[in-house]
């Protein structure tokens, strides 16, 4: 990822603080010096989905508070392959 580990902790643990304590998202993480695995579940049922919008959790078009026309998935993993993500199956 042409990063330093301690970098990777960094900013995982920046977005487990983000997460800490927000409805409906579970987040955990693995870190050692070769491979981060990050896991986050949204359950939509359940989320703030304004609040997970505004902190870049999720992406989709809102038309009022917590309300949502949609959550678009692959604009989700757009954005977290842009800032360098990648995905396993």
């Amino acid at each position: 990822m042409g990063v330093t580990p301690d970098a990777i902790k960094g900013a995982i643990y920046d977005y487990q603080q983000k997460t800490n304590g927000v409805d409906g998202v579970e987040y955990r993480y693995a870190v050692n010096d070769n491979k981060a695995l990050e896991y986050t579940e949204v359950k939509f049922e359940d989320a703030d989905l304004a609040k997970l919008k505004e902190l870049d959790i999720i992406q989709g078009d809102f038309t009022g508070e917590n309300a949502t026309d949609f959550v678009d998935l692959q604009k989700t993993i757009d954005a977290l392959t842009k800032i360098g993500y990648t995905k396993e199956q």
